[in-house]
Order: structure tokens, then sequence, then C-alpha cells
């Protein structure tokens, strides 16, 4: 049977009287145009539709390769109409064309036209148009027989109901109207990029079936129609033409009759024999078909990954909806868009899946109460064995059918077992939940959960080691997480969900919160920290009650939970889910308070730690001015803040002011709650009302508890430009009050600090948009002067404090008068307090300020009435920081005024060495201070060597010469090395033999060196750089390098540099390597007996070998253009293997030589590894150096990094290549191509891990 149209003339030409006719032709003549040519013959189709048919310019434009009965080769232009007045219409239309000889005129109506070959024939005139056509209905009518899909779509937009069939775009407008948020088509592409370019493919090709794996026959619907609604208008024009789902036997019948190439989609209903599809591609039609992915597929496949709950809580809210609805429903239904479209569903009950009816929903409700679990865990079997009364070979055999099926309620991964979504589950089947089946679930869960944790019985920066050292829990964790999730949905107290013949499941949860938690021990809480949120929206009074009676106790054991904080990388703690727990409590109004007030007293006792989830900042996040994390009201909040004032003080006022405003803010948010709809109400951020009453608020509680607390006055001075100005003035005025009522020896110089920086800070940036109003500017400085203490020192030493720029001039002003400006006020300063003070006044202000430096030169440039030669000297060698800097900073001023005749009045000779030498090392480096050390005498002049900094600017060879030998006098090779690298990077040539006795000197010198070295990242770059240099010259020695690069080697390790030298001598040298196998490795025969306790020497030597075969790739035999010279290769194996096997290493030996191998380059080809290389394996023969040559592949690839989303797809890439080198040699080389089978294997492996890995997250 053939494809019989659904549209007929009949029903066009009462289509024509329709409003929607005139602008739908365009794009009728459009999709047939596509549906009846091929893509590639088509140059042009452009038929404008909807507004564009008011364009003034031709209705349609065509140009093609190759035509058919309807559709010329070369160009047409195309005029259309629905008037009823059709020769008028064509008349009009004809007329305002220009002729084209190149071109055929067609016009179309969907009107009948008896008189249309006489229009026609009256329109051809030689020299205007190639040809002139005319399409009525009935000329429709055969075109569309020829088109099946725009038949149907037409059929669908004309008002038809064609049975058995359905577009495309008529598939998407039903389920967007199906779903209670509007989802643009890119919705399904989610994720799925990947799918969507194999199936634009396969389009492209030749005829075929496609696979299409997916978690139910109607995804693949809603898939294929989002995914052709995303396209470019051209390419979806294309695929609308010719794509069609069929849901019944005789449309698929008809339509695979059909000589027009089309794209059958099987509906979810229909059940095709394989004759069906093969009689389908027969016929030059693409078939897609829903395939289960638990299955193999022969042919062309694909599959629709699970969708990433971030990216899903990403495009609902591109779609729409809110923070709240996003997260939730990304996380419910759980990567599936099945699930999705059901959360989503205006009338779920019409989605329900098979599963959860009947018999089925029964058997399912016990492992709906366990969650999860390990099918490698032999407790887990028996809970699931005891919680359903039936045998795990049963559960394990419905798990496995109800996988499979369409809409799956369960998946595994791996080992474990999952539910596909908790809540859409929960449901579904809570109406087969029976008082018996919830009774047993208590018991377990209490006997589960219950069990302490092991992993607690190690030091905590050892537990991330429990599994290894055997310390884990009976039970899984995914079953463990599994109840405490099934607690937390039985939490939900729902009046409207249909629970079978059990008490409501509310109560269950209580007692079991109730029995673990009541009087547990830290470490209870400790081994449920994970599950503390899921308990505390289970039973939020039972728990909050159990963390209250606890911190009633005298020594309560959850204070002991911060005491479990480990150090190190993988250091955590868990205190962290109580937080969260009480976080999750804060978002309901009821609970706030107490939540609120556990967390203020679990902050008052916290002793900190590394982790930034302190209780202390969950506070502050709950009750953020601009983001609150709670649905707690403005007035709420208040109350709630001023209870924790009375009853946490201290807690509370540090709070208080975190809460006020700031100019930039961050928070990470809370825990939010999974399954209680305590957020459904939550809206992100707050009105300006909200936000301004809150920190008006906040404000007044702070101003009212300041009174008469200094410490409380100074906080709020640290936050003056965070208060609202009616705030701002009370604070100012109780200040004043302070000090004017203030006893003597009251101290308020702090205070005057506070406010004098933030008066002195705002009228730095007046102009600024985040600077204070000038006339609060004014208040403030008023009440500094009112703050200020009468001491010079203790008034003037901010200047010298850092950053004190931005609080001297205008903002804007040139660096060098805010330089000047400052300077000034330091002058002056500094001359008041010698004047109040004398030196010891100013050695005070250099102990106070941050920089002593600059007060030492502000003293040398305010040349204060004292001899420095004689006052100075001794502090130039105090043991006081701030001291020294400050006489150096002095005399660095006073040089910098008085050059070198000052220094030379200074008479260093009287001083005492130790401080003549702390003077002359910061003078600047040159060889007239040379001299004039020398002229100072032994003691001085060697003194300053041994002290002074180096550098090589300006400095002839000779000079250099010099200073590496005063250097290298005073063992100081380190330096020397540093100076010498210096030297070379500003351009400076050096011998060979001098670098080399510079390293000599660094590394192996003789003698004991009185410097340690500095940085040692600067050490390692400083060698490495001579190395290479050395390296690169054929002029160097290369036994002395050799014999450096293998002294460096343990200093290097992990350093970028390769030992060449060495690298070389092994490649060449196999009694070398096989020296090197004796340090690294012992002998077989000693393998199993006790070792001897390694001297330092030995353990070096061992150490050195290990670092040089791990950074060795150059084969043996490579030439220097990077090809294998076999005979140069197979002598090196030859003897390097005689060797070993006289020192009874030939084992290790060969696996050292099997990842050398491995570095072998490809042949000119691609072959890979090359022939020389391949020969050399196969005809050795050694199951070593095959294994070897496996390690050293994989070890190769090194560290690799990919999105969370990624899964296998690199691990797929390299088991791609592996195959295609295997295949490659395969008949030639059948042991090499094993190995390298073996490799493909292993990384198609760990592609199915990593899979099954981004599946889990």
């Amino acid at each position: 049977m053939r494809h019989k149209n659904w549209v007929t003339s009949l029903k066009l030409e009462q289509w024509a009287d329709s409003l929607s006719a005139r602008a739908l032709l365009p794009q009728l003549l459009r999709r047939l145009v596509h549906a009846t040519l091929e893509s590639s013959a088509i140059k042009r189709a452009q038929f404008p539709s909807g507004e564009g048919v008011q364009r003034p310019d031709e209705d349609g434009l065509t140009e093609t390769s190759a035509g058919n009965a309807k559709v010329p080769v070369g160009a047409a232009a195309w005029e259309s109409g629905c008037d009823k007045g059709i020769k008028g219409k064509a008349d009009f239309d004809f007329s305002k064309r220009l002729p084209d000889a190149q071109k055929t005129f067609i016009f179309v109506t969907p009107r009948k036209w008896t008189r249309k070959q006489d229009w026609c024939y009256e329109k051809r005139k030689p020299g205007s148009w190639r040809e002139v056509r005319v399409y009525d209905s009935a000329d429709l009518e055969q075109w569309l027989e020829l088109a099946p899909a725009v038949d149907i779509w037409l059929a669908h937009e004309i008002g038809l109901k064609p049975t058995g069939v359905c577009d495309l775009a008529t598939h998407w407008k039903n389920l967007a109207a199906s779903l209670r948020l509007p989802l643009a088509p890119s919705f399904v592409l989610t994720d799925r990029k990947e799918a969507a370019t194999k199936f634009r493919d396969w389009l492209r090709g030749p005829a075929s079936t496609l696979a299409v794996e997916a978690p139910s026959p109607a995804e693949v619907l809603d898939f294929v129609a989002g995914w052709a609604a995303n396209l470019d208008a051209p390419e979806q024009a294309a695929v609308a033409a010719r794509a069609i789902i069929v849901e019944e036997r005789e449309a698929w019948r008809a339509l695979a009759a059909s000589n027009t190439g089309l794209v059958l989609i099987a509906g979810p209903q229909l059940e095709l024999e394989a004759e069906l599809v093969a009689e389908a591609v027969r016929q030059n039609h693409h078939v897609a078909v829903f395939a289960s992915r638990h299955r193999k597929h022969q042919g062309n496949a694909l599959t629709l990954r699970r969708m990433f709950q971030s990216n899903l809580h990403d495009a609902l809210r591109a779609a729409g909806a809110n923070a709240v609805d996003a997260q939730r429903i990304a996380r419910e239904a759980g990567g599936s868009f099945t699930i999705l479209k059901r959360l989503l569903s205006r009338n779920p009950a019409l989605t329900t899946p098979r599963w959860c009816l009947g018999t089925e929903a029964s058997a399912l409700a016990p492992l709906l109460l366990a969650g999860a679990w390990d099918d490698n865990n032999p407790a887990d079997k028996a809970i699931l064995e005891r919680l359903s009364g039936r045998p795990y070979a049963e559960l394990l055999a419905l798990a496995n059918r109800l996988r499979v099926e369409p809409d799956a309620a369960v998946m595994r991964v791996g080992t474990g077992w999952m539910f596909v979504s908790r809540a859409d589950s929960w449901r579904l089947l809570q109406w087969a939940l029976t008082s018996d089946l919830l009774g047993r679930f208590e018991a377990i869960a209490i006997e589960v959960l219950a069990e302490a944790n092991p992993a607690f019985e190690l030091p905590a920066d050892e537990r991330y080691l429990a599994s290894v050292r055997g310390k884990t829990l009976k039970n899984s964790g995914a079953l463990r997480e599994g109840l405490a999730e099934t607690l937390g949905l039985m939490g939900i107290v729902d009046a409207a969900a249909e629970v079978g013949d059990a008490c409501e499941p509310h109560i269950h949860a209580a007692r079991v919160v109730r029995s673990l938690l009541d009087g547990a021990d830290w470490l209870r809480w400790a081994s449920l920290s994970g599950h503390l949120p899921d308990f505390a929206e289970a039973a939020p009074d039972e728990f909050l009650q159990a963390v209250e009676s606890d911190l009633r106790r005298q020594a309560p054991e959850l204070f002991k939970l911060f005491g479990q904080e480990g150090d190190g990388i993988f250091g955590g703690s868990p205190h962290t889910g109580l937080l969260w727990a009480l976080e999750v409590l804060a978002w309901e109004p009821k609970f706030l308070g107490r939540a609120a007030l556990t967390l203020a007293r679990l902050a008052s006792f916290d002793p900190g730690g590394r982790l930034c989830n302190r209780p202390a900042n969950s506070l502050c996040d709950i009750f953020l001015s601009w983001f609150p994390h709670t649905n707690a009201s403005v007035a709420e909040r208040l109350t709630v803040l001023a209870r924790l004032l009375k009853q946490e003080p201290s807690v509370a006022w540090k709070l208080l002011l975190g809460l006020l405003p700031k100019q930039h803010g961050f928070t990470s948010g809370t825990y939010k709650p999974k399954w209680q709809h305590w957020l459904d109400q939550w809206k992100e951020g707050v009105t300006r009302k909200d936000y301004r009453d809150f920190v008006v608020g906040v404000a007044e509680l702070l101003v009212t508890n300041a009174v008469g607390d200094i410490e409380r006055w100074e906080g709020l001075a640290e936050h003056l430009d965070e208060l609202p100005e009616p705030a701002l003035d009370r604070v100012l005025a109780g200040v004043r009050e302070l000090a004017g009522r203030a006893a003597p020896g009251f101290e308020i110089t702090r205070l005057w600090s506070l406010v004098r920086a933030e008066a002195s800070k705002h009228r730095y940036a007046q102009g600024l948009e985040w600077a204070l109003p000038e006339s609060i500017v004014q208040k403030l400085e008023a009440t500094a002067a009112c703050l200020a203490p009468a001491d010079p020192v203790a008034r003037n030493s901010w200047l010298f404090d850092s950053g004190v720029a931005f609080h001297v001039g205008q903002h804007g002003q040139k660096y060098e008068e805010t330089e000047k400006l400052l300077l000034e006020r330091r002058i002056v300063a500094l001359r008041e307090i010698w004047e109040a003070a004398g030196i010891d006044g100013i050695l005070q202000v250099a102990r106070r300020a941050s920089m002593p430096w600059e007060v030492g030169v502000a003293s040398g440039k305010a040349q204060l009435p004292m001899d420095v030669s004689t006052v100075l000297p001794p502090f130039l060698v105090s043991e006081e920081t701030p001291v020294r800097q400050f006489a150096r900073g002095c005399f660095d001023s006073c040089h910098d005024s008085g050059g070198w005749s000052w220094l030379e009045s200074m008479r260093l000779e009287t001083w005492p060495v130790n401080q003549a030498v702390a003077l002359l090392t910061f003078i600047p480096f040159q060889p007239k201070l040379w001299d004039f050390v020398a002229s100072l005498g032994t003691a001085v002049e060697d003194g300053y060597w041994k002290q002074t900094y180096t550098h090589a600017a300006r400095l002839t060879e000779d000079q250099v010469m010099f200073v590496v030998a005063k250097l290298r006098a005073c063992r100081r090779p380190f330096s020397a090395l540093d100076f010498v690298d210096g030297a070379r990077h500003g351009g400076m040539k050096f011998s060979e033999e001098f670098l080399l006795s510079v390293l000599e000197g660094a590394v192996v010198g003789t003698e004991p060196p009185d410097e340690k070295p500095g940085d040692l990242q600067m050490l390692q770059y400083h060698i490495t750089e001579l190395f290479q240099c050395l390296q690169q010259s054929p002029k160097t020695d290369e036994t002395r390098l050799t014999r450096l690069e293998w002294a460096c080697l343990k200093l290097l390790d992990g350093f970028q540099y390769s030992p060449v030298a060495l690298h070389r001598l092994l490649s060449r040298d196999p009694h070398f390597f096989a020296e090197v196998m004796t340090h690294l490795y012992r002998a077989k025969s000693e393998r199993g007996k006790p070792k001897e306790e390694a001297s330092a020497a030995t353990q070096n030597l061992a150490e050195g070998a290990y670092s040089l075969m791990k950074i060795w790739h150059r084969i043996p035999g490579r030439a220097d253009d990077g090809t294998i010279d076999k005979t140069a290769l197979v002598d090196w194996l030859i003897k390097a293997r005689e060797e070993c096997s006289k020192l009874d290493r030939l084992e290790v030996a060969d696996l050292e030589i099997g990842e050398i191998l491995a570095c072998a380059p490809a042949d000119a080809d691609g072959t890979w590894p090359c022939l020389a290389v391949r020969d050399a394996m196969e005809d050795l023969n050694s199951e070593e150096i095959f294994r070897g040559f496996d390690m050293g592949v994989m070890n190769s690839r090194g560290v690799t990094t990919r999105s969370l989303t990624e899964g296998g797809a690199q691990e797929r890439s390299q088991m791609a290549k592996f195959q295609g080198f295997a295949d490659r040699i395969r008949a030639g080389w059948p042991l090499v191509a094993a190995t390298l089978q073996r490799i493909a294997d292993s990384y198609a492996h760990q592609a199915k891990w990593e899979d099954e890995r981004t599946h889990e997250r």
C-alpha cells in the first residue's frame, strides 16, 4: 500500500478561504521543494512566510542543479496567492516582475483554476521568461503525494487529525503545551551535543537504521523534535520536510512504500519487526528506533546521556524557573528528561510509569525504603532480604528487569544500585508502603545508622586511608545514605499523599532520629555527620531537642566534633554536617530562632581551623542583609538577633558587625533542604525596603548595646562607613561623650586611630562614588580631633604605616606630589617628637610603625640635631629588627644626600667591624665601593664579602671575575652561582671551563660552604640554566658535565630539566645502564631476604638512579634526526641484558628496557612503534619487556583534566588510537600487537569507568 494524501485538492480549496493560508502557503512551498529534491541539488530555496509575505519582492526564489516535475532546473521566480480572483492576482504578480529569459515564472494557488493552461500560453512570449507555469489545488495534491511529511504537517496546520502519524513541529508543540514551564527546543540538547552531532551526521549519510538509546521511547521523539526545532531555518526546513513520527503499522507500511526518501521515527507504541525496518531502509528511508541502552546493537547507534544536575539547573533557569524550583526540579529529575516532564506536567497522572502500579509497586517498595545499595556488599544484601522478606536473588532479578524498562525506576552504576530519582519514586510508590514494612525499616535504619565509623579510630590526618587500613563500616555508604534520605522523605507531611495501610511515615522517621541522637556521644554524631541534614528534615523538633539537650551538658559532646579536623590535604571535620543541618532548619521561620541560638553557642566554643565551614560563618550567611538564607521576615530576623545579643552577646556582637553593609560581598549560600518545601515561598535577594529596614535595625541594635563598652565602640568605629547616617551620628556622639568623661589613663588611642583613619580615607577619596559625603567627613574629622592623643608619638606613628599615601592628599593627585606632601608631614612630626622625647621618641615610632625604614629615611631628611656617626651605628646591629631598619633607612637617606663625601666623613675605620660592615652592605654595589672597603682593613673587607648582596649590572668581565673570586674565597659558592648566571643573562659570555668550575664549587665542592642556599627554586633554576648552556656547547668536557649531572639528580628531581649527558651515556653505554640497575634494584637472589640498613651514600646512589631512570626518554640507537639505528639498538640491548643477567637483575632491567622502548617514534607512514623497535621486541620475546612497554605507554600519558560531564571521551580516543596501531601490525608482529591490544582494552575499561563516574554525579 502507498501513502494516501490527508490533504486533498478539496481540502486545499477550503483552506484557501482561511486567514492562515496566506501566511503558510510560502512555507508549504519551501517544505515541498526540500521534500522532493536532494539537499545537494538545492542551491537556494527562499520562501518568506508569516510576516515576510508582506515584502514587495518575489514570494519565492529557487535555484537548483537538478529538478523534478514541480521544481525546474536552474532559477525560478515563484508567486503565490489565495485570492478568489485568481487571474487578477496572477496578472498583477506577473506584471510587477521583470522578465528574465534565464528563469521560470511559477504562480501557485490553493484554489482550482480551470483556465490555467490558457493563462500560461498567453504569457509565454519570446525573450521574456524561459517558461511560465501555474500550480493549482490539483497540482499541489499531486505534489503532496510525493511528500508525506509535508502532507502530515499541513494536515495538522489546517485542523485535520492524521491518525498514526505526526510531524516533528506538531510533536514539540504538543509537548510544550503539556508542561507548566515553557521549554525551548534547545532544552533537550542539554549535555547531548555529541548525540546531536551524530544524529546530523547519520541523516547526511546513506539510508540506514539508527538505534537511539534513551531512558524511554518518548524521549527519542522529544530529542529529535527539539533538535530539529533548534536548527537554522534552511536545515530545519530540509529535516521537517522529510521527518515523520509513525505510531501505527499501517501508516508505517504506507510511508515505507513512498518513493521519496523520508526520515521515519518509530513512535513509543509502535512495535516493528526487523523485516519492516529493513524494507523501509531498502526504499531509501532513514529509520530511527528506540533502543534500550542495556542491550548491544549492531550498526549505527547513539546514546541520549542523562543530563547533569548543574546543567539542568541552568537550563531550567533559562526557561524561567526561579532558583529554588530549578534546583529542586534538577535534583528530583535524576538527569532524566522523562522524569522532568512528569515533574513539569500539567497532568502528571497521564505520565505514570508501569512500575508504580499493582504488584510491581509492592515488590519495589522495600527497595524504595533502602534507597541504594552495593551489590558487592554482603551486609547490604542481608539488610535488603530482611527488609523485603525475599531472597536477594529475587530482588536483584526485579531490579535488573526494571532498570531496562522504559522510564526506569532504578539504575546500576558499577556495583551500586540507586533510584533514578528518589523524590519522584517516593511520590509514585509511597501508596504501597505498609505499617509492617515501615516497622521493619525503622528497626533496620536504627541498626545500620547506629554503627560507629571505625575510621575515627585513626588520627585525623590518616582517615582518608581508612579503607586501606580496613577501618570501614559494615554496610556500604550507599545504603547508609539511602536510608538517611528515606528518613528525609518520610519527614514530608503531605495531607494529599496516598499512603497504604501505614501510619504516617513521619512518625516512624521521628522515632528513628530520636533513638539515634538522644544522649549520643561525639562518635555517634561524627559517624552520622553527612546524614544530619536529612535527619533535620526528617524530624526537625527531635533533631533540635537532641542538639539542645547535648549543649546543656557541662561538657557537650558536640564540642568534641571541632577537635577532629585534620590538617592534611584530605583533612575534613565532622562538625560540617551539624552546621549544614542547622542551616537547613534556619530556612523555616519557626525553627530559625532555635537553629541560630544553637549556632551561636557552637561559635562561642569553636576553636577555629582551616575549613571555612564555621558556625559564625553559617550565622552570617543566614542573616545576610542583601541575600538572607531564610524565609523569615525582617521583623522575625531582627527579633532573633536581639535575643542572641542577650543569650550569646559576644558571638551576636561580632555577627551584627559582620551584617553591616560592605562595598563588596560574597556568599556561597547555605545548605538548602532537599525534601521539605521550606523554600517554596523564598525569592532570591531582597527588596530595597527590606534591605534598608534590616540594616537600620542591625545598626540600632549595635548602637544601643555599645553604651559603656570601649571595645564595642572600637568595633563600631571599624565600620563607620557601613552605618546608616542616623546610626553614624549616634556613634560619633557616643564616642565624643566617652572622650569627654574619660578618666586619666583611660586608653582611647585606638578609638581615635580608627576614626582618624576613616576620616582621612574618605577625605582623600572625595569625588569618588564610594566616598562618604563631605558633611559626614567633616563630622568624622571633628570627632577625631576630640579624641586625638596629646603624646606626639602616639599621634604621628600612623604616618609611617603602609598604605598611608591613601590617607594624605587627594585622589587624582600626582604620585610625586603626594609623596612630597607625605614627607613634609613626616618631617614635621619627627621634629615634634625629637623636641619632646629625643632619639628615644624616634625609636618608639620605629617600633610602632609598620615601615621603620621610612622613619629612618624621614629622620635623615629632617636633619635632626644628632651626630649620626656616633648615635646610630649601634642601632645597625641591634637585635630589634625595627631598630636596625630605622638605622639603615637613616643612613641610606644621608648617603643619598651626601654621596661619597658623606661616607668618607663617617670615619668607618674607627667603627667596630660589625657596625661598619652593616653600613657598607647596603651601599650600592660597585667597584669604587670595593676599593673603599679594602682600604678599611682585612677584617672589614672579609666581613663585607661574606655578607654583601651582589649583582652584575654594568660590570666588566674582569670585575665579574674579581667578584666571583671574592665570593669563592669567602666560601659562598651559591652566591657565586647566582651572580654568574645573572651576569650571563645580562649578555656576558663565559668559557665552558669557567662555568664548570662555578658549578663544581656549588655542587661537588670539597670544602663546606659558609652559607646555605637561599631560595631552593632559584638555586635549581640557576643550575639548570648553566647546565643547558653547557649541554649545548661542543666544547664542554663531557666527563665533568656527566659527573655534575649525576650529583644534581636528587636536587633537580621534579624540576623541568633533562640530564642530557647522562642520557647520552645511558643510551650508548650498556655497562653504565647495568651499573644504574645495581643502584636501583636488589639482585633477584636477594629478594625476600632482610634488608640491611643502607648507608647515606648508598641511599643517595639509589635516589639518583631512580631520578635518572624516571626522566630517561632517549632510546639507544637514536640518531640526531630522531630515527632509530636498528643495528645499534639491537647491539645495545644484547649487551645490556647480558650485563644485567650476570648481575642477577635481568627481569627488572627488562622492565626498564620496555619502558624506554615505549618512547619509540613512529615510522614515516604513522605505524607505531617504529620497525626497529617492533623487530627487537618481537625477537627478544620477553614478558617483562612487554610489561614495561605497557607501563611506559600508560605512564607517558601523564595527568589528565576533564570537565565534570565529559565521561570517558579521552579514553575512548586513546583506545581507538592503540586499537588502530594493533590492527596495523597484527599480521607481522603478533606479540607487539597483543601488547597494544591490551593497552587499547585497558583504555576501553577506563572509558567505561569514567562514564560510570560521570553518571553518578
